[in-house]
Formats: C-alpha cells, structure tokens, sequence
C-alpha cells in the first residue's frame, strides 16, 4: 500500500518536473497528467488523498526546492501547502468518477484550470507552476493566449491528457477512433493558427535599441552596505561598455543601486553624472521609502526609477505584488506573532500605482529619428511577472514595451532562474508586447511580441546584453477584456466540483 499510495504518485508527480524550464521537453505534459486518473479510479476517499498529496509532493519538491535556497522553512511550508492543494483536486475527480463514472474525466479540464485560476489570484496567489508553462518553447502552440490569456494552455494540455487516457482504456473497441481524429485536431488547429500568426507578423516601427546589465553581484555583496560603491562602479563600467554601441536605453537590475536612491544625495548625484555623461536615459532598481502622515511611520518600497539625461526628476515604480514572508508578512497587522516563523522576513509596503514611464525622442539618442514620438513603457519587478493579470493592466493602460527587472540570485544554479524567465515569454504574447528583461545573475533576455526570445545572457555571468525592440500599438483581446476565459472555465469547474461533493 505504500508503494500504491506514496512512491508511485511521488514519483509521477516528479516525473512532470521534466516538461518544465529549463529541461525543454514540455510535450511531457501531454501525458504527465494522464496516472491521476488511475490514482483516483476506484479507490477510497482516504487513498485519493494520499495519492494526490504525494503526487503533488513530488511535483512540487522536484520543481521548487530551490524556495529552500532563501528560506528552509518557508520552502517547506510552501511545498507542503501546495501538495495539500492539489490532493483537494484528486479527491473532486475521484468523487466525481465515483458518481458518474469514467466520464467524469471529461470535467477534469473544467476542474483543473479552475483550481489553477483561483491559485492564482489574491496576495498569496502563487501560479509559478501552471502546467501551461511546459509550453513555453513551443511558440507556434501558444499564439492563442493573446485571447484566453496563461490559463487557456493549462486547458488545452488537461483536452490532450484526457484524450489520450480516453484512447488507452478503448483501446481495444472502436471509440478510439474518434478520439483519435479529435487529438489530432486538437493540435492541428493551434499550431495551424500559430504559424499563421507568426508568419504575418512584421516589424513596422523603427527600432529601440536597449541595453541590458548583467552584474552578476551575489546576494550577500549586493546586501553589504560597506559595498554599494563597489557594486555602483561594477555597473558603472558595464554602462560605459555598453555605450560604445549606442543604445538608446539602458536598464540595471532589481536592487541594483542598492540604497534609497531618492533621498541618499552620493549616490543618486553619482548616478545622474552618468547618465548626463551618457546622454542616456537608465531605469534601475533600488529602494524607496516615504513618511506616512496617517500612521505616523516611515514606508519603504521596492522600486525601479527612471533617470533621464538632464533631467532633476526621478520618475518611480513600486513594487505592486511583493513576495509573501519574504519582501512581507501578510495579515500581520491582526497576527503579528507571524513574524516570529522567520527573522529574514522583509518589511516593505505595498505600492499603488499602475506606472506607465514616457520617453520622447528628445529623451533618447539622435540616431533614433523615425516614426516613434513617445514611448511608453512599465517596469514589473522580480515576482510580478508570473501574475498575468498585473501585467495586463500596464499594458491596458498604455504601456507598449514592457521591462522586466529581477534578482534571482537567491536561487543560485538551479531551475528558477530559467523557469522565471520563461514564464515572461507567455506575458509577451499575451499583450503582444516585447520585453527585455533584466536579470543581476540571469537570465537576462529580449523577447518579441511573438514571445520568441532573440537574445539571452547565460546565468552567473557578468554581460551586456544589446539587442533592437520594435514597439507597436497593439491592444489584445486578453489586454482589453482579461480572464473572461478563465472566468467562464473558472464557473464550470467550481460547479462540477460542487455537484461531486453535494450528489449523492
């Protein structure tokens, strides 16, 4: 019983790791999916259970140990939370199978995608594992999320589970066939939309050249305080590399000026120095902070700045959706013993504000001098990226190029890094707007509207990274309408959950 009900799902779960980054063989998730269904068939409440706790165990351990790089307890909670979640699923299914019979397999897609969405949402929302990122290399099968957005992936990889599990148990009668013909259309019709698509796609606008910054500071130099000026002068000579090459934007890393640029006077004038000298606006990560006259305290931000050349204004961001128990403790304002659990907790505050920076060709160098008039862009930080519907949101409100700022090197060489930056490719296509994203230690990439990556820096290497960005007024279903899919999806599957537990 063990065996049945804690190394087989363990491994099976782990087994699905593969089909994620940086492993590139996402066609696993075709059929990753498939043992659940002989996990819940015909078994007790219990052993549903059991079998999707461990499933989910061995998915999440294998996927995202690395959380235990920054924090052990807070690795392990997490691992342990999200193995709970996905037994919650299993047992729907297997009651469902119980009152409906094998059919009810038809609902897992409803189901799955339902419990995926809802993971999503809120301040401890965390779909870093959506199964639709296996597909993140397979361009030409993804275009449609620029409707039905992330999660209408994850929907079309539940169809092609269930299909192929549907064909293996007839396999012997004739209702294989037609459920043969539909996988095949199942690919045929995506791919098809697909490479139409992409093969339309043509650059239009004269191109922004940008420049991207690769540090590659460790974590424990980045944080010394004794060592700011030494990380300043690393990214300081990069800069004057890079502009050799003429870019007409040059991005720095999250925590990159790793101070309160607004109000530390040294570095903020020895920043505004180079950017004059360069003639060059640069968007860079660093820290903020403001008096908050309502609750007599100090607030402090995790922010990107925008410094443009000549310029006494400090355009900022900060940072939206922080990292819970790490950047801050949720709902520490009715418990606060929950900052007990870890010392390493961060204390920042939440911003506001949607920002959308502006640059005009006065702003940029002269060699740019064609159709574009005013740019306009947002910067995301780090954990931001994985919620779609906060990108989204930018790019409704105006933005046309996205920039994408992070510090992986919490994680050091493992998975994260390469996950983290693939999932940026579905928030390309999803807004049809190109990104450069940059990383301290990694992965640093460009990425076109078609989510296709043009150039990518390898991780724990000190680089400069160049490439053209074309920006074009492009507004997406999924821009202007968002999850509508999702949410129609998201009402089905809640219902058949309902019905399995409610029915008799």
């Amino acid at each position: 019983m063990i065996k049945k009900n804690i190394i087989i799902p363990a491994l099976a779960g782990a087994f699905l790791t593969l089909a994620y980054p940086n492993f590139k063989l996402g066609f696993l998730a075709y059929i990753g999916m498939i043992p659940i269904f002989y996990f819940v068939k015909d078994v007790s409440f219990k052993h549903a259970f059991n079998r999707g706790f461990f499933w989910g165990l061995g998915l999440n351990s294998a996927s995202l140990y690395w959380i235990c790089y920054d924090t052990v307890k807070g690795g392990i909670a997490s691992i342990l939370f999200l193995a709970f979640l996905t037994a919650v699923v299993f047992i729907f299914v297997n009651r469902g199978m119980k009152i409906f019979g094998s059919n009810f397999i038809f609902a897992f897609p409803f189901i799955w995608t339902a419990w995926e969405f809802l993971r999503s949402v809120g301040i401890l929302g965390f779909p870093w594992l959506s199964i639709a990122y296996t597909q993140t290399y397979y361009t030409s099968l993804i275009q449609y999320v620029s409707i039905t957005g992330v999660f209408g992936v994850s929907f079309w990889i539940c169809i092609i589970n269930v299909t192929i599990y549907y064909i293996l148990i007839n396999i012997k009668t004739r209702k294989k066939i037609p459920a043969v013909l539909i996988l095949l259309i199942i690919f045929v019709v995506p791919f098809t939309y697909g490479k139409i698509k992409i093969k339309r796609y043509q650059h239009k606008n004269n191109p922004l050249k940008i420049a991207l910054i690769q540090g590659n500071i460790p974590a424990k130099i980045k944080l010394n305080s004794t060592k700011i000026r030494e990380n300043f002068n690393t990214y300081i000579r990069l800069s004057k590399d890079a502009i050799k090459r003429k870019p007409d934007v040059i991005i720095w890393p999250e925590s990159a000026a790793y101070c309160y640029l607004r109000h530390n006077s040294l570095y903020r004038k020895l920043l505004r120095n180079l950017v004059n000298e360069l003639k060059t606006p640069v968007i860079t990560g660093s820290l903020d902070s403001e008096y908050d006259k309502s609750n007599d305290r100090l607030k402090y931000y995790n922010s990107a700045f925008l410094i443009e050349p000549f310029s006494s204004e400090l355009e900022v961001y900060s940072k939206i959706h922080l990292v819970p128990f790490s950047e801050w403790v949720p709902f520490s304002d009715v418990l606060p013993f929950l900052y007990k659990f870890d010392a390493s907790m961060g204390d920042f505050s939440q911003g506001k504000y949607y920002k959308v920076f502006n640059l005009s060709n006065d702003k940029i160098s002269a060699e740019n001098t064609g159709a574009l008039k005013n740019i306009k862009l947002s910067v995301v930080i780090c954990f931001e990226s994985i919620f779609s519907d906060l990108v989204r949101k930018f790019c409704h409100k105006g933005a046309r190029l996205l920039v994408i700022i992070t510090n992986d090197a919490w994680f050091g060489k493992t998975s994260a890094p390469y996950q983290h930056a693939q999932i940026a490719v579905f928030r390309a296509i999803e807004n049809r707007i190109p990104i450069a994203r940059c990383a301290n230690t990694g992965v640093s990439m460009f990425i076109d509207k078609m989510g296709r990556v043009t150039k990518q820096s390898n991780i724990y290497t000190e680089s400069v990274l160049i490439d053209k960005i074309y920006i074009e007024n492009e507004k997406t279903f999924y821009t202007r309408f968002g999850d509508i899919f999702s949410y129609i999806i998201t009402a089905v599957g809640t219902i058949l959950m309902l019905i399995s537990i409610i029915r008799k």
